[in-house]
């Protein structure tokens, strides 16, 4: 099965960059035209992105279905926009990197869906179309929650283990903080934010918030590590 396009212009190009062969329906990503995305609502502004909720009216693709020859899909399904602000110009290398580690991490169960890219059409922007955490950032779950040891030995244990499979691949995550980690549930967290992850010679541009960053990684060198992603844990 290959990655469903038909998007218009440069977005059946963007599909196409990402050169993805899905062999199973949760490695699909499709151009997903914007007017089937409906009651868009602001969410928040972070460093890198701007995050909206909003409903997908046909929903991302279960399985095919050889009776009615076409797509059984998980209807009106709520969603997770998010727009990036270092995507400009015709260069999306950046935007399609973050795409493919969430799709590789993703399937390891490190990081949320990714179901495709729309495009608004009065910014003229591209959005990532994402799965939602219900219970937002891990720093809302542990501003609104009630969590008990339990709980949180159970978010630190996903956490490393989802860590864990980003080194495995010998990559580094490099943004680790309480808004880079997002929540299912009060114990279901997932890693997200992968705009700097890569491997240690590809050293970012600018920093995640400071307070999570490594001295090392500060020094002159700016080399981020393995280590580097465990302080930041």
């Amino acid at each position: 099965m290959n990655v469903v396009s038909g998007a218009p212009n440069s977005g059946g190009a963007i599909i196409a960059m990402l050169g993805v062969k899905a062999s199973n329906s949760d490695e699909v990503v499709e151009w997903i035209p914007f007017d089937n995305l409906k009651n868009g609502i602001f969410e928040r502004v972070g460093s890198y992105n701007t995050f909206f909720k909003a409903e997908w009216q046909d929903g991302y693709i279960v399985r095919w279905n050889n009776v009615n020859n076409e797509w059984d899909r998980c209807s009106n399904k709520a969603i997770c926009l998010r727009e990036s602000k270092y995507l400009c110009g015709d260069d999306y290398s950046e935007f399609l990197r973050e795409i493919q580690y969430q799709l590789i991490f993703r399937r390891k169960g490190a990081a949320l869906a990714i179901y495709g890219i729309t495009k608004d059409p009065l910014t003229m922007r591209y959005m990532m179309v994402m799965d939602y955490a219900s219970y937002g950032s891990l720093q809302s779950v542990i501003d609104n929650e009630r969590l008990d040891w339990n709980i949180k030995m159970a978010n630190l244990y996903l956490i490393i283990k989802s860590l864990n499979e980003i080194h495995k691949e010998g990559l580094l995550h490099k943004n680790i903080h309480l808004g880079s980690i997002v929540c299912h549930g009060i114990s279901d967290p997932y890693l997200s934010g992968f705009i700097f992850c890569g491997r240690v010679s590809d050293n970012p541009i600018d920093y995640p918030p400071i307070k999570y960053v490594a001295p090392e990684v500060l020094s002159k060198d700016r080399k981020h590590t393995k280590a580097s992603d465990i302080y930041s844990f």
